[in-house]
């Protein structure tokens, strides 16, 4: 009788006590490893629509007349401060008069469009434009105004802010400018 009263009150104070943390701890360790499984998929899926939309992207431009670049390198050897790069451009606009890629190496493209129905053309396209990574830092130096904020706020700011510059109002600045 003593020893299952001993045994009633070992089960009941520590092999149950324990159990019901036990529980505790596995129900924290399934929601841990549920929540890093549901990050995971949520990475590897902006990850793919990332890849996806590159691939779609650098098909897009493969398409584009370019002058003949490196493989790892691209233009970047071409391209830099200097007056060799002038010329360097001058002569591929003259080949490639309209539009022209610059591939600083293998990933990053610079489209430059020199014709004006080839810029109505890319500028027409459906969809928002992205602003470049550059824009980023600028947010957190000029805030979320006109030049760093995108799509309805940036409608919003240009409507508001067009008027202002309208040719009337600019005519009695000229002699200012001048």
């Amino acid at each position: 009788y003593i020893y299952f009263n001993f045994v009633g009150l070992y089960r009941g104070y520590t092999i149950y006590g324990v159990i019901k943390d036990m529980d505790i701890i596995y129900s924290l360790v399934v929601a841990l490893f549920v929540s890093i499984l549901v990050l995971a998929c949520a990475t590897v899926t902006r990850i793919t629509r990332s890849w996806v939309t590159w691939c779609t992207n650098f098909k897009h431009l493969r398409s584009l007349p370019s002058p003949p670049r490196r493989w790892i390198l691209g233009h970047a050897m071409e391209i830099g401060p200097t007056q060799k790069t002038l010329i360097y451009m001058q002569d591929n606009h003259k080949k490639y008069p309209k539009c022209c890629v610059y591939w600083i190496g293998p990933f990053i493209p610079w489209v430059f469009i020199a014709d004006v129905e080839t810029l109505k053309i890319f500028l027409q396209q459906p969809g928002e434009s992205p602003k470049p990574a550059m824009y980023g830092f600028l947010t957190k130096w000029l805030g979320d105004g006109l030049e760093t904020s995108t799509g309805t706020k940036w409608k919003r700011h240009r409507r508001m802010l067009t008027p202002v510059f309208h040719f009337d109002k600019l005519k009695q600045y000229v002699p200012v400018f001048n």
